[in-house]
């Protein structure tokens, strides 16, 4: 009970009065008013305004998307099962398939676990619908779009939970957009006056939106927000208010991207997952807005490329990206498929090498084949930069190259993620990532869920990265899927690269609260070759107990112990990593888990290196690398 009040007041002594009165007044509406009054307040009415589809210049060009496709014979039958299911009201998202029997579909279901009821009401799955109409013509998919529209707006209320959160309208609004640009094209109307339906139920959720935003959280559901605003201002120019929407949402998103996007390009979550979704969300903006002549402040465009330099930066040698905080492989999107949008809209020789091999069909969809045929003509260059310190996240990326046999270390010396909310943040001040020939040596763990419970303390924690924990403690202290108390604060001390050696310091003070006063610094330092140092010190007073981890990639073939050191074989290299310390180690292996995608876990296996002593402790590790051919 103590330590859920001291988590409770350090978590409010982060939020600023503005955070605070917005809370309130969001707790209020949706305990207190909208369950009683929220349809009085926002009545759903057909729309009277029917959109002149010629005035607004689509996001999503489906005729020129079909015509590759036919040419190339390509044929996704995947995405095809994927949408006979939705047909059969069997949905499934994070891995987790559930079907509706008959055609009652609840959408605010308190049996399912609430990020999949998110997913239900993003409609997300309407591109499933509309690209399986367009690869095979047959109306069924469109009709099926519809009718999923038309339950939910006859099977919700405003203020409902789940699906009347602010978040998933604006993902929702802007999916429908999607379906209204399809229905404008072709003539499959559900019933005659389904669209001026949609249309209104669009001007109730939007008005609902506007009067909804999350100001409260301040971070990437406020962004989506904003882009929602402008989304609707853009594609329904002639209903009630869509100029204000259209000005709020610029606003809005010009706020989020000074705010959230730091001078490397990061957005400030330090999760990649998020930085993929924000990058995805302004270059989007940035399409539609040029498509429709709609003018956005300079900083959307330069700042918005940064974003990206940044997602080439973190690129691992396979052209993937580590797991960083809460993050699962590729989403909200491959990032490949991103990285070749972005070098299109910035005709971008290094964006273009680092989209790698991807068929662009996301391109195709936006572009259409005038800029599906740009990308194949761009030539290709690697990035000219090695290792780097990404100053704002404060990741250190040690590199010798980019090819696929490059070697790569990632070393976290930032920040968990913003102070006011650090709700995806992972305890893992410190933590280092390693790949080399074309192999995840030392790995982060991902994500797994976000639902509260072992398996979300698990991957958040301390024990899960590649640091070191004391006392059984983690760096910073959780409690529920989203909250943090005691934040560990890392502090960068130094980055070199010379001639011979490349060397990075850093340390946090998570253990400070402790009765030890602890601070772990750690120093990298690195040959150019194939030998690291990790030299971790652990400074405080009296004696302490902890262990350093090392959580090692899921395709190590063998692990081979010793006293002071472990040899691991991979396909493509065997590691040695020794420990060296003047007090006594003992070294063993534990079995573990990995995530790569929601719900998911594959076994791995991790190294655990276990200390007592007086302090200070000092521990280096010294990781070579041998590659075989």
């Amino acid at each position: 009970m103590k330590q859920k009040i001291i988590n409770y007041y350090l978590l409010m002594s982060r939020m600023t009065l503005k955070q605070f009165y917005y809370r309130f007044i969001k707790i209020t509406k949706f305990k207190f008013i909208y369950p009683k009054w929220g349809t009085l307040l926002y009545p759903f009415n057909k729309s009277k305004v029917i959109e002149d589809n010629n005035v607004v210049t689509p996001f999503f060009l489906w005729k020129d998307f079909k015509k590759i496709n036919n040419e190339k014979q390509n044929y996704n039958s995947d995405l095809i099962k994927t949408a006979n299911e939705i047909c059969n009201n069997e949905f499934t998202f994070l891995n987790t398939t559930h079907k509706f029997e008959g055609n009652f579909i609840n959408w605010s279901s308190d049996e399912l676990d609430k990020l999949w009821l998110y997913y239900l009401n993003y409609f997300e799955y309407l591109l499933v619908l509309i690209e399986s109409y367009y690869m095979t013509k047959d109306a069924k998919y469109i009709v099926k779009a519809q009718e999923l529209i038309d339950n939910w707006i006859d099977s919700t209320k405003p203020g409902q939970k789940n699906s009347w959160e602010a978040y998933p309208i604006s993902l929702r609004l802007v999916h429908w957009s999607y379906l209204w640009e399809v229905l404008e094209a072709e003539d499959i109307e559900l019933y005659n006056g389904f669209k001026e339906k949609l249309v209104g139920s669009i001007e109730q959720q939007v008005k609902f939106l506007n009067n909804n935003l999350e100001k409260d959280l301040a971070n990437n559901h406020y962004t989506a927000n904003g882009k929602a605003l402008f989304w609707i201002g853009v594609t329904f120019p002639n209903i009630k208010y869509s100029d204000s929407y259209l000005k709020t949402g610029i606003n809005i998103l010009y706020a989020q991207l000074l705010k959230e996007i730091r001078n490397d390009g990061s957005q400030y979550e330090n999760s990649t997952s998020y930085q993929l979704m924000t990058t995805k969300d302004y270059i989007e903006v940035l399409i539609y807005a040029e498509k429709n002549n709609v003018d956005l402040p300079k900083e959307f465009y330069f700042i918005t490329e940064k974003m990206f330099n940044y997602l080439v930066s973190l690129q691992k040698p396979d052209k993937s990206l580590p797991l960083l905080n809460d993050s699962a492989k590729n989403y909200p999107i491959n990032v490949n498929e991103l990285l070749a949008l972005g070098a299109i809209f910035y005709e971008s020789e290094e964006l273009k090498f680092s989209s790698g091999s991807i068929e662009p069909q996301n391109l195709l969809k936006i572009c259409g084949i005038k800029g599906y045929k740009e990308y194949f003509r761009l030539a290709i260059s690697p990035p000219k930069n090695t290792s780097l310190l990404l100053e704002g996240s404060n990741y250190i990326i040690f590199r010798d190259g980019w090819s696929q046999n490059s070697k790569y270390l990632l070393f976290d010396a930032g920040e968990i993620g913003p102070k006011h909310n650090a709700g995806h943040a992972h305890a893992d001040n410190l933590s280092i990532f390693l790949h080399a020939y074309g192999e995840d040596i030392l790995i982060d763990p991902g994500t797994y869920e976000y639902e509260a419970g072992y398996k979300r303390d698990y991957y958040r924690s301390t024990k899960a990265h590649n640091t070191i924990e004391i006392e059984d403690e983690d760096q910073s202290t959780f409690w529920g899927p989203f909250r943090v108390g005691y934040i560990a604060n890392s502090k960068l001390v130094q980055f070199d690269k010379n001639s011979t050696t490349e060397k990075a310091i850093a340390s946090h003070d998570g253990y400070k609260r402790l009765k030890q006063k602890i601070i772990h610094t750690r120093e990298i330092e690195w040959n150019k070759g194939d030998t690291w140092l990790v030299k971790d010190q652990v400074q405080g007073s009296r004696s302490s107990k902890g262990k350093l981890y090392y959580q090692i990639g899921n395709k190590c073939r063998s692990i081979e112990v010793y006293a002071d050191r472990c040899i691991l074989q991979f396909e493509h290299s065997n590691i040695h990593l020794e420990f060296h310390s003047d007090i006594e180690l003992d070294v063993a292996v534990e079995d573990s888990f990995m995530s790569k995608e929601w719900k998911k876990e594959i076994e791995n296996k991790k190294i655990v290196v276990s200390f007592v002593g007086d302090l200070p402790v000092e521990i280096t590790t010294q990781i070579e690398i041998f590659g075989r051919e």
